[in-house]
């Protein structure tokens, strides 16, 4: 029998939870960024995927291109591409 593989850890799943403000600093200190610019890219980028399919909140659906994303959108805040 098979096994089933787990899905890859979200690298930002932290910032959907209670600890997002420490998640935030640790990802602003990586991209040189500040806190806040990071979480507010993040709502940004939820809302703006979860408004293309038709306002879906399910994170576990969303989430791959949450982080796709939001990746991108951390390296031009950064500079780089």
């Amino acid at each position: 029998m098979k096994r089933k593989q787990p899905k890859p850890m979200s690298p930002y799943a932290a910032l959907n939870g209670d600890d997002r403000f420490a998640a935030a600093t640790k990802i602003a200190a990586t991209y040189q960024l500040e806190t806040g610019q990071v979480l507010f890219a993040y709502m940004q980028t939820i809302a703006q995927i979860s408004a293309k399919h038709d306002n879906d909140t399910r994170l576990a659906t969303l989430q791959p291109e949450i982080d796709e994303q939001f990746g991108k959108t951390l390296q031009l805040l950064r500079g780089t591409k």
